[in-house]
């Protein structure tokens, strides 16, 4: 403790300032003398002084001896390296950390540190906590949780996260923990829904809006939030619910609206450019943003989405209140000729005509103003230039106008879309084409169907939302974004035919092959986008409506974009437009155009193209092949195969004349049967001919065929091509006999009791049933037989399934429970129908697939979103837990680290709307993570451990506190003025200098750590980086200490010589020194010292000396006269040189040494350690008086 905190703590005590200053003296003594009995103690037990007697080292005294007797030698046990429980180790720097963090505060101040971070007080001081790693994110969560709790005053983790999916009054809630689970087991499990479209006997049972939810991040009460109907009536208790006590002026500034949803500025911009305090100025009429412009007037909230015409620069709708509009236009052409100008309305009712109009030039902006007549919702202006003979040049622009009679209102719809974009990931333009394809005025069950179906053909074709749009029976969009063209221009004018413009009108045409020339543009356009030719042309129509043989089409949107979805449908699946409609008729395809705007059933044909197309490529089998097994038996010329066929029945008929009854009769026919279509016995030749007296081929029966086979050589014909037909589907299926003879029998036994079907008919449905059913019984093997015994006898039993597939029991039987409960089976203990077959082995599946069994996917189910009576909280948390169970570890790692995302933003976004915390955090999540000294938006990938990221944590608080304290008046004085906070900046902010400095007063001896070492040489700086540079071994550790013994020997033996002294004070300032070695040619180093380090004992710390330094500047003095000198900070190096300038020849006396010069050398040390070249100064004259020869300069 410093002196301050030490009197604070006495401050209930009548003492003096004296007395309590001796006290802290006395004090610290005792408590210096404890640490150096501590370090004696624990230095002489040191593990590398064990067994070293022949170091002479005197034995500890009787006072330490005792010591250890009394305490068991506890001192004797050392702490392995990296462990917790040393005192060097990052848990004893935490609990430092934390102990001196805790008065920095008063305890009731919020930003005291256990008011701040309460967990840290119980951070576990283990070995896991200091070297396991853990995600970032997740120990966010983990305060963020506990907060949340205090705030909601409940104590169960589950509690917080049951308010938080009901939380509506932030942009990250709400969050429905469960459901999030759920979709990222989905998500694991599979990510592409092939394995929910592979059984879809099962998913079929799903609700739209469910699907959606699964789909997308889109909880229950999001899903509620997005359904919800806005009126004039509940806008203001939808606000409350909503946004709570938030203005409505607050959330139309675009800002404060990018601050709430957590937007960028583009982002923004996608949804509204309102400009609220223009429109308080009565001046905000507002501007297009990419073709888009949100405004107000008189209180109404108008959205304007404008299409684009390439003849057209822009054409801006600007709504004027009343029913007025102004349109702003400008040509990128110019037609002087053309001097009227008028718009149309949706090619019908004029808004606007001036038949004296002068044309502008090219660029030029025109000003229009329309009084009324502009609808709302989706419409098409028509601006037309034209002549008085009739000539005009049309430019359409379709725009939508949406309008809320209140900003709450807006405000809700504007909270539907935002959140709607996030859930979905789709561009918001894209979805609002979509929404408003069904319901412009609100988000439907309907709707969010659409929307998993769009997100279905967006995986399945690689194709924009806009497209999956049309694929699902959507409008073509006529409005472009992002500078890119509408899908409408993309289709019909990319680029424009002939450089005409087509565009959706009223005109009908007709597409039947021989009017081809009729109205050739815009066939040539339609031919042009479809890829087909005029018959082409005619049997998408034929496709989209088979009840028009006029060939009468109206170039309405509805049906160009029909037309447009089912040419798109064929090119998808590598089908041409012919094929398509084999395949549709095969089907049993609807009447379309009855139900044009019908996205469900549109949606459910394009899986219905999609399944049969994949069906049939994995079978083999050809459109030609389905529609030979499939079509109708008609009139036809007899091959040669069936001439004989027919010579045979014949001859057996004629033989066998008293044959009366239909069993005789079949079996008589059924050997011919064998031979001439290879049937395999006459069993299954007797089957055919059952089926045939069912079908009725040419409309006879077996005992019309019989009865008149020798007088009706047509009919016979074709009855014999139906009996070759039935032929041809048993080859064609692979069935088994004794399964093809039951199916014949009993066709329920096939496709079910629902609906009842007496003959089996001859279509595709029952081709895949047999099909299915042969290729399912084949992949049995061995168990094959057995099964198909039970099945016959109609005693098959979910266990005898498990046993056949060499599966579990327990699911083939809740299987059959749950298609039971569903009506997809008769009965819940017994298996009579393929179809029956068909739907548990469908749920077996799903449930192996996702690791759950069936009644979990039956659970799954019952958690619908459109159920009169929702499930609760607990059941969403059960079947939750069943779906988790099922994920492997890297699959349960990838789901909880998906799910940490949404966890911090939901508790954030709670957090900051309630309590204390939202407003020491400012209302913000960069906030919040200020207070919480703790990175709430970190990405799950980001690891630490909890140990390490507790010592971050108390870093950044002390840090902060000691620079610049958050709340200036609470700062505890004295607590910051104490020893650790003293040496916070020089020790104790880093845990690599406080370990170091620990070390080193505890064992300097065996631990000098290179950061800490104070006044460290040059040769230990170069030993250590060989070292660090190099692979330790024998040879380099050894050269490296000799290198620098080397060194040490060289400076060990300077001697000095001279020395100067840069203070007046002796006790300040330093004193610098001049050495030189003994060799034969001298070399000259230079060191100080500084004196303001010289103890009270009067000996210099270590650290007050540099290192020796060798000067390089070719000193060579005379005798020792060398000396440094400080002048004007710098220092300098002044020595005198004599050189002999005796003339040769010349005779020396003893008493006449010779003729010398004299020069004084002045070099200075600049900044990068070199010395200047000398300055030679000539002193000879100067020296002339004195007798140099018998004075020693050098030591004087």
């Amino acid at each position: 403790r410093s002196v301050a905190a030490f009197r604070q703590k006495l401050s209930t005590r009548k003492l003096l300032f004296s007395e309590v200053d001796e006290l802290y003296e006395a004090a610290l003594e005792e408590r210096e003398a404890a640490l150096i009995y501590e370090k004696c103690l624990l230095a002489r037990s040191s593990p590398l002084l064990k067994n070293a007697v022949r170091l002479g080292i005197n034995p500890p005294g009787e006072s330490l001896r005792d010591y250890e007797e009394q305490f068991g030698n506890r001192a004797s046990a050392y702490t392995s390296t990296g462990s917790v429980s040393s005192m060097f180790s990052p848990a004893a720097y935490l609990t430092a950390l934390y102990r001196n963090a805790r008065g920095l505060y008063p305890e009731e101040s919020p930003y005291h540190i256990d008011k701040r971070r309460p967990d840290l007080k119980g951070v576990l001081l283990s070995q896991s906590n200091m070297s396991k790693e853990v995600s970032a994110l997740s120990l966010s969560n983990e305060v963020l949780m506990t907060l949340a709790g205090k705030e909601m005053a409940v104590d169960d983790q589950n509690a917080v996260l049951e308010a938080l999916a009901e939380f509506r009054l932030s942009a990250s809630t709400p969050y429905h923990h469960p459901h999030a689970r759920l979709r990222q087991s989905r998500i694991q499990k599979d990510p592409k829904f092939k394995q929910l479209a592979a059984n879809p006997r099962v998913t079929g049972l799903f609700s739209g809006a469910t699907m959606a939810g699964m789909a997308f991040d889109m909880p229950p009460e999001l899903y509620t939030i997005l359904t919800e109907e806005v009126t004039s009536e509940n806008a203001a208790a939808l606000y409350a619910k909503n946004f709570g006590d938030l203005p409505e002026e607050y959330l139309l500034n675009p800002q404060s609206l990018r601050r709430y949803y957590g937007l960028s500025d583009e982002e923004v911009t996608l949804f509204t450019t309102i400009d609220w305090e223009g429109e308080q100025d009565g001046g905000g009429e507002g501007e297009y943003v990419d073709n888009v412009l949100t405004t107000m007037i008189d209180g109404a909230v108008y959205r304007l989405q404008c299409g684009q015409h390439y003849t057209l620069g822009f054409a801006w709708l600007f709504p004027k209140g009343n029913g007025a509009y102004e349109l702003r236009f400008s040509y990128n052409d110019a037609h002087q000729a053309f001097k009227a100008f008028r718009v149309h309305l949706n090619d019908g009712g004029t808004l606007f005509d001036n038949p004296d109009w002068t044309p502008p030039d090219a660029g030029a902006t025109c000003v229009v103003q329309i009084a009324s007549g502009v609808p709302e919702g989706s419409f098409t202006l028509y601006l037309e230039r034209y002549r008085q003979d009739g000539l005009f040049i049309r430019a359409p622009i379709a725009y939508d106008v949406s309008i809320s009679r209140s900003a709450v209102a807006y405000l809700l719809k504007l909270n539907k879309a935002i959140r709607l974009w996030r859930a979905t990931g789709m561009h918001p333009r894209a979805l609002e084409t979509i929404v408003n394809s069904v319901n412009s005025n609100n988000i439907t069950d309907e709707t969010l169907q659409l929307l998993f179906q769009v997100q279905r053909c967006v995986q399945r074709y690689g194709v924009e939302p806009e497209e999956a749009l049309v694929l699902s029976g959507g409008p073509l969009s006529q409005s472009g974004y992002d500078d890119n063209q509408s899908l409408f221009d993309q289709v019909f004018n990319s680029p424009p035919l002939n450089g005409e413009s087509f565009a959706p009108s009223t005109t009908q045409i007709n597409l039947l092959p021989d009017n081809a020339a009729d109205h050739s543009f815009e066939k040539a356009v339609l031919k042009r986008a479809f890829n087909v030719d005029d018959v082409g042309l005619f049997t998408l129509l034929s496709l989209f409506d088979n009840s028009v043989s006029t060939g009468a089409f109206t170039l309405n949107l509805k049906n160009l974009s029909a037309m447009y979805a089912l040419s798109r449908w064929a090119r998808l699946h590598g089908l041409s437009v012919a094929e398509l409609g084999q395949l549709l008729k095969a089907a049993d395809l609807p009447r379309l155009a009855s139900e044009p705007e019908n996205t469900q059933l549109w949606s459910g044909w394009l899986q219905k193209v999609d399944s049969l197309t994949q069906w049939l490529n994995a079978r083999k089998l050809t459109l030609a092949s389905v529609e030979l097994l499939t079509r109708p038996t008609f009139i036809q010329v007899a091959s040669t195969e069936i001439s004989a066929l027919l010579d045979e029945v014949k001859r057996v008929i004629d033989a066998n004349g008293d044959a009366d009854t239909l069993a005789k009769r079949i079996s008589l026919l059924a050997p011919v049967l064998v031979s001439s279509l290879a049937l395999p016995s006459a069993a299954v030749a007797e089957s055919v001919l059952a089926w045939a007296n069912g079908l009725q081929p040419a409309e006879w029966t077996v005992d019309q065929f019989w009865d008149g086979a020798a007088t009706n050589d047509v009919k016979a014909v074709a009855f014999c091509y139906g009996l070759a037909q039935l032929a041809l589907i048993y080859h064609a299926t692979g069935i088994n006999p004794q399964a093809f003879s039951l199916f014949v029998a009993s066709p329920a036994r096939l496709l079910g009791p629902v609906p009842e079907t007496v003959v089996l008919p001859r279509a595709l449905a029952t081709l895949q049933a047999l099909c299915n059913f042969s290729a399912w019984l084949k992949s049995l093997g061995d168990g094959a037989s057995t099964l198909l015994a039970a099945f016959v006898a109609d005693t098959l039993t979910p266990a005898d399934l498990a046993i056949a597939m060499n599966d579990d029991a327990a699911r083939f039987e809740q299987a059959t429970e749950q298609a039971f409960s569903q009506a997809q089976a008769a009965s819940d203990t017994q298996l009579s129908a393929w179809s029956e077959i068909d739907a548990v082995l469908q749920w077996a599946a799903l449930s192996a697939a996702f690791g759950v069994t069936p009644l979990n996917i039956g659970e799954l189910l019952a958690l619908s979103y459109t159920a009169d009576n929702q499930p609760s909280w607990d059941d969403w948390v059960r079947v939750a837990d069943a779906f988790s169970a099922g994920l492997s570890q890297n699959e349960t790692k990838g789901m909880e680290a998906a799910l940490a995302s949404g966890l911090s933003a939901a508790l954030c976004g709670y957090l900051l709307k309630s309590g204390m915390t939202a407003q020491v955090a400012n209302s913000s999540r960069e906030g919040l993570y200020q207070y919480l000294l703790l990175d709430n938006l970190n990405g799950p990938q980001v690891m630490t451990y909890r140990v390490a990221e507790a010592i971050v944590s108390l870093q950044t608080f002390i840090q902060r506190t000691l620079s610049a304290a958050e709340s200036q008046g609470f700062v505890d004085k004295a607590t910051v003025t104490g020893q650790f906070f003293t040496d916070w900046e020089r020790y104790n902010q880093r845990y690599s200098t406080w370990a170091g400095a620990a070390k080193l007063v505890y064992y300097p001896e065996n631990y000098v750590d290179p950061t800490v070492r104070l006044g460290q040489s040059g040769m230990m700086n170069t030993m250590l980086q060989t070292l660090g540079q190099a692979q330790l071994n024998t040879d380099t550790v050894g050269d490296a200490f000799n290198t620098y013994l080397n060194s040490f020997e060289e400076v060990a033996n300077l001697r000095v010589i001279s020395g100067y002294h840069d203070h007046l004070d002796v006790h300040e300032g330093k004193t610098y020194f001049i050495g030189t070695n003994q060799s034969e040619v001298r070399e000259f180093y230079w060191r100080s010292a500084d004196e303001g380090r010289r103890g009270e004992d009067g000996q210099l710390a270590a650290n007050a000396w540099t290192d020796w330094r060798k000067i390089e500047c070719a000193a060579q003095p005379w005798g020792d006269c060398i000396r440094p000198v400080i002048y004007k900070s710098r220092l300098y190096l002044c020595w005198l040189e004599r050189k002999d300038v005796t003339p040769p020849n010349t005779y020396r006396a003893l008493d006449n040494a010779g003729v010398f010069e004299y020069a004084i050398n002045i070099s200075y040390l600049r900044y990068d350690g070199n010395w200047t070249s000398p300055k030679m100064v000539d002193v000879t004259d100067e020296l002339s008086r004195f007798d140099l020869e018998n004075t020693s300069l050098g030591r004087r």
